[in-house]
């Protein structure tokens, strides 16, 4: 696929969370044959281990040594493992919840059992599952630990917030209206933009003018969410870099 783009697309290898000595070998065979710069998985337990569990400290070690990004993103298609499967039926149900409450449930597992205060290098990012409710679980989170927090969770040694800012990145749709929210309580530091192309609900041909075109969010946020953040996170070498740059024409309003 980057042979085919001319260098202009690059892939997230996927990481088999079942066998930690083969998510390891996985990570290494993609970063040395392939160029593979972030790798990812889905953000369900597997074998009934959550993302904190330390049998995957193997793997976020290797991600460090290599200076790769870690993502999660979810996928409809194994019931019983995923919000929602065990009570809905329909797609609107399923995928309504599906998305960003597997990963709020992610990102609580790898906050409350330590996984970047083991880590305090690695960078995860939290795909494709909206990003409008993130002020409200970090607070949420942080309520449930004053409760109980240091009897329970004793390697979360921060607050999520800390951890968020530190170690996290997540996404906003193209039409995301809430994102100025995130942005005035978390700043625009740690929002990636997502496409979700070519899925059905992507706004494609049209996701960038729809995200250009976002009401309360200024100039200067955009530039950061379309471009800046996400060199940040994926830190690719200077030679995954383009070296020209073409200003769009077409904009969503002249389409219409």
């Amino acid at each position: 696929m980057r042979e085919t783009s001319g260098g202009r697309v690059h892939i997230s290898g996927p990481v088999p969370l079942n066998d930690i000595t083969r998510a390891v070998e996985t990570i290494k065979i993609g970063y040395e044959k392939y160029g593979v710069r972030c790798f990812w998985a889905r953000p369900n337990p597997f074998n009934h281990r959550t993302l904190g569990s330390k049998y995957y400290d193997p793997m976020y070690e290797i991600l460090i040594e290599l200076n790769c990004a870690f993502a999660t993103h979810e996928f409809m298609g194994l019931n019983g493992t995923s919000a929602g499967s065990e009570r809905f039926r329909t797609f609107t149900e399923w995928h309504t919840v599906v998305h960003p409450m597997e990963q709020q449930m992610a990102m609580l597992s790898m906050m409350v059992h330590g996984v970047f205060e083991r880590h305090p290098k690695l960078r995860v990012g939290y795909m494709e599952g909206n990003c409008s409710w993130l002020p409200w679980w970090l607070w949420r989170m942080e309520e449930q630990l004053e409760l109980a927090g240091e009897k329970e969770m004793p390697e979360c040694r921060k607050s999520p917030t800390e951890y968020f800012k530190n170690n996290c990145w997540i996404t906003t749709e193209p039409d995301e209206k809430g994102v100025y929210h995130v942005i005035d309580e978390l700043g625009d530091d740690r929002i990636l933009w997502e496409s979700d192309y070519p899925h059905p609900d992507s706004k494609y041909p049209y996701s960038s003018e729809h995200f250009l075109d976002m009401p309360k969010v200024s100039d200067a946020s955009k530039r950061k969410i379309l471009w800046d953040n996400a060199l940040d996170f994926y830190q690719f070498p200077v030679s995954y870099l383009p070296t020209e740059f073409k200003e769009a024409t077409a904009t969503n309003k002249a389409a219409v």
